[in-house]
């Protein structure tokens, strides 16, 4: 009975110390008071960076602490008497505790354990005096502004930020700026219609002029819910000369958007906590249009991958790719082993039989093989050479005018091994380049990179061991404001894409390229100042190749042919492109990119003492707006995504591609899909529709029932398939909102104890006029 008292004490003890918790608070023996709290509340996105608010009090004499969660730290003077209040960005990895530790002159002081919850969903702050309702397809977190992150990093685990006609005004500059760096990246901002006159002319996409009604029958039928809402009252918006109106009734837009780098500004002319609109049943849908689950993932790569993460699998190759890493030459040791051979064996023989003193091959044979293993290792510490080397390559996102972020990646290759501090400039964001217990795929960063200590303030990793001849990898994010600016103009004219490209900076960027839709127009050197147009038709072949052989095909192909293999600058540069523009099994986007390399004046990562040389490379990605222009235009299936809907006797869709294009694959009897316009093709009327549909698998497509939405009815219509085509008479009532909905039913006859029937690939035109 003692020994389990003692032990229950001790489990007392020890549940005191360790306190799994959302949010920590605790006072220590030395002085302290601390808490740790995640900002935006206990679900994080893994591979995204997870702020946590960090306050600290000194009841003592001045001090300097460290706080850390993981393997990140951050270092505080806090004076006698006086408080502490920092933020602290972590990424984690589908980890449910987190521990965090408070240390006083490298002596832990206190611990405790954050419980958190991965998820899929995506995560909404909400920067508003009034709460949102909680709904399933979201994840609704009340932020206060004092809290929003200052750095664009800190917010990429947010899907979104709604805005009430206060939050903007009470952003200081930092987070101002840190929202436009987060939305050039992908981000959704949305504002109610009392609060856009308060955001500054370049993100506002509508001012407000009184106020309108918008009838809640009609709202249910664009967005495809069966049951009508209540009548909502709202304001008037008068959409701005870049944006776009989503949803429109009687001239009066509900939501307008204005697109800025790859993120967005939402206008809704509703408040979102609006008690009829918060009582209709299809709230979540109206939040699927605000803020798309796909935006958030990467579909073909699993529920939490992202694009850093799929970049983390991609970038080793480029990092590995060192003269120094190389194999010795196969030649040189073969002479060297010959020469061996030869004299500890016939030589060796030849000479103590000669000088009759055979007993002496006992010491003649070692010593021989001491000094040729003595040759060996100097030629292969000639080969790996005696510096440390950092092979760095940064990928920099900007919107064109030279802001945006730098996604960094850094190979440290060591010729002993010996630990190392790295260190960067202030805002700097270090992490490891993967986590094993991440399950996308891709290479596990060493031992070396997970028990070294990631610290934001100041910007340095700490205590990286590295194995001799051997390279440990990290990644780094930082916003970055002297990018080369550029100006592309990009417009479509039936399939061809026309338009031109300048170099507004004073920086020489090497080559330029332009993506379109799977398609390229290489533009070479572009000088200061340096301005050329483009003509590009977009064909109609599929493409899924990877944007790197897409652009050297050629040149990779007959690299290939040689015994070498391709030249290892070409290799170098089409692996920068494939960790910069990662396509894996997904289809390539039909929006504009201009991808370019350049010098920059500075480098990013450095390393305390040791003598050490630098390979850098930086590429810059610029994510254009399409000019759609007026009258006609024409679009296939490159400008619709394509994904599955889980109801009722349908089943979800998985990517897969046949000749005619991206697909989905069949995967019961009866499929329902969503073909999904751009939001900027929202207002799109259409004047022909029609389908050629492939399949491949176990039947054709002329024995596939198919059925359309009909949005103004609400109802399901058959459409005939004849001589290849679908294709309804009157396209209008089958597209709202830029959406299609078809669905598939497979006949009887066709039985599949496997459950899957092919990929489809609905082969679409659409044509029509913007309104």
């Amino acid at each position: 009975m003692r020994r389990v008292s003692w032990l229950l004490v001790g489990l007392v003890l020890l549940l005191a110390v360790v306190q799994p918790s959302a949010s920590l608070a605790q006072q220590t023996d030395a002085g302290f008071e601390w808490s740790v709290t995640p900002i935006f509340g206990p679900e994080y996105r893994p591979g995204a960076w997870t702020p946590l608010r960090v306050t600290i009090r000194n009841d003592g004499a001045d001090r300097r602490v460290d706080v850390r969660a993981s393997i990140f730290s951050t270092t505080l003077d806090v004076p006698g008497g006086g408080e502490k209040t920092t933020t602290l960005y972590v990424q984690l990895d589908q980890t449910v505790r987190v521990p965090v530790a408070l240390y006083v002159a490298e002596t832990r002081v206190a611990t405790a354990t954050l419980k958190m919850n991965p998820t899929a969903t995506p995560l909404v702050a909400t920067l508003r005096e009034r709460t949102l309702p909680e709904l399933k397809s979201h994840s609704m977190v009340a932020v206060a502004a004092a809290d929003l992150p200052a750095t664009g990093a800190g917010l990429s685990s947010l899907a979104a930020v709604v805005l009430d006609e206060r939050a903007w005004n009470d952003l200081k500059p930092a987070q101002e700026s840190a929202l436009r760096q987060w939305l050039e990246g992908g981000g959704t901002l949305i504002v109610e219609g009392s609060a856009v006159d308060t955001l500054p002319s370049d993100l506002r996409p509508a001012t407000s002029d009184g106020a309108a009604a918008f009838d809640g029958a009609t709202l249910a039928n664009q967005l495809g819910y069966a049951q009508p809402a209540d009548t909502l009252n709202g304001a008037r918006l008068l959409p701005a000369p870049a944006s776009t109106a989503l949803l429109v009734q009687d001239g009066n837009p509900l939501l307008v958007q204005r697109s800025l780098g790859s993120g967005r500004v939402v206008a809704s002319a509703v408040a979102l906590d609006d008690a009829d609109l918060v009582a209709w049943r299809g709230l979540d849908t109206l939040w699927a249009t605000l803020v798309p689950p796909s935006q958030v993932a990467v579909s073909w790569a699993g529920p939490f991958a992202t694009v850093n993460t799929i970049r983390d699998s991609q970038v080793p190759t480029y990092l590995n790719n060192l003269p120094a890493l190389d194999l010795p030459p196969l030649r040189a040791l073969l002479i060297l082993l010959g020469v061996y051979v030869l004299l500890a064996g016939p030589v060796t023989f030849l000479i103590l039989r000669r000088f009759d003193r055979m007993a002496w091959a006992w010491l003649t044979i070692p010593t021989l093989t001491l000094i040729f293993a003595v040759l060996a290792y100097g030629f292969g510490a000639r080969q790996r050479g005696s510096d440390i080397i950092i092979n760095e390559l940064a990928v920099v996102e900007t919107g064109g005018d030279g802001t945006g972020m730098l996604h960094g990646y850094v190979g440290v290759f060591s010729p002993v091994k010996a630990s190392y501090d790295l260190r960067a400039s202030p805002t700097t964001l270090f992490r490891p380049l993967t986590n094993p217990n991440w399950g996308g795929g891709g290479p596990a960063p060493t031992t070396g990179a997970i028990n070294a200590r990631y610290s934001n303030e100041p910007a340095a990793v700490r205590d990286l061991a590295i194995n001799q001849w051997s390279m440990e990898m990290l990644a780094f994010e930082r916003p970055i404001a002297d990018a080369p600016s550029v100006d592309v103009q990009v417009r479509l004219d039936g399939d061809t894409v026309t338009g031109s490209v300048r170099n507004t900076s004073n920086r020489t960027l090497n080559d330029a390229v332009l993506l379109v839709g799977g398609q390229a127009e290489r533009l070479g050197t572009l000088e200061p100042g340096d301005e050329k147009t483009l003509k590009l038709r977009l064909l109609n072949n599929f493409n899924q190749s990877s944007i790197s052989y897409l652009l050297y095909q050629k040149e990779l192909d007959a690299g290939y042919q040689t015994p070498r293999g391709p030249d290892r600058e070409l290799l170098a540069k089409t692996q920068a492109i494939d960790t910069a523009l990662p396509t894996g099994y997904g289809a390539m986007s039909p929006d504009p990119v201009l991808l370019a390399f350049y010098d920059p004046e500075t480098p990013t990562v450095s390393m305390n003492g040791g003598r050490w040389t630098r390979s850098q490379r930086t590429i810059l990605v610029h994510r254009a707006t399409m000019n759609f222009g007026v009258g006609e235009i024409a679009l296939d299936y490159r400008w619709l995504t394509i994904k599955g809907v889980s109801a009722p006797n349908a089943a979800p869709a998985d990517f897969c591609s046949t000749g005619r294009g991206i697909g989905a694959a069949l995967t019961a009897k009866t499929n329902e899909q969503i073909l999904q316009l751009p939001s900027a093709l929202a207002n799109l009327q259409p004047s022909e529709l029609r389908f050629s549909p492939a399949l491949d698998g176990m039947t054709d497509a002329s024995k596939i029932t198919y059925e359309l939405y009909n949005w103004q009815a609400n109802t399901w219509e058959p459409v005939s398939y004849r001589e290849g085509f679908v294709s309804p008479a009157a396209p209008a009532p089958y597209l709202s909102n830029g959406q299609l909905r078809l669905r598939l039913t497979l006949p009887d006859n066709i039985d599949n104890g496997g459950g899957w029937w092919g990929c489809f690939s609905p082969g679409i035109l659409i044509k029509g006029v913007l309104q």
